[in-house]
């Protein structure tokens, strides 16, 4: 179920703690003041305390890209290069029959875009470190020779 649920990301869960996961999830409490979610606007920290607390927790979360603001954490980093590749997967089983009855160069190349898809990372944020989360992220995702292409785009 988590890995069917999760595109391949968790693929290691139990149903039964899968589904303990999404029961947190679900009960979790949004806002300390449902009745004026405003309050705090103007005090940005205070504002973040009262209405957002994590209700997903990840047994091996790993900060990348060094110290400070533009580093991101991230949800058991080990899983992300199997799950690009379980999903490059799907994609070449769902888009197969396409390739076969394809009758143009260009119609191929559009489907081998396809089969390649299943990796695009928005980072927002990166307080001008130099990129350093991107670049540690992409050395994460090329060791052991993996050939894989994550199309990155950065926000700040």
């Amino acid at each position: 179920m988590a890995n069917t649920q999760s595109f391949g990301y968790f693929n290691s869960i139990s149903e039964k703690e899968w589904k303990k996961k999404q029961e947190r999830v679900r009960k979790a409490e949004r806002h300390a003041f449902p009745e004026d979610v405003l309050r705090f606007i103007d005090e940005p920290n205070a504002w973040y305390h009262n209405n957002w607390d994590p209700d997903f927790t990840c047994q091996h979360e790993r900060k990348l890209g060094g110290l400070g603001d533009g580093p991101k954490w991230l949800c058991d980093p080990h899983r992300l290069a199997p799950s690009i590749l379980y999903r490059q997967e799907q994609n070449k089983l769902h888009y197969q029959s396409d390739a076969s009855s394809s009758s143009s160069q260009s119609q191929l190349s559009t489907i081998q875009t396809k089969i390649n898809d299943g990796c695009l990372i928005y980072s927002i944020g990166i307080n001008s470190d130099g990129l350093n989360f991107e670049h540690e992220l992409l050395d994460m995702l090329h060791k052991d020779d993996n050939e894989i292409g994550c199309e990155i785009h950065v926000f700040d």
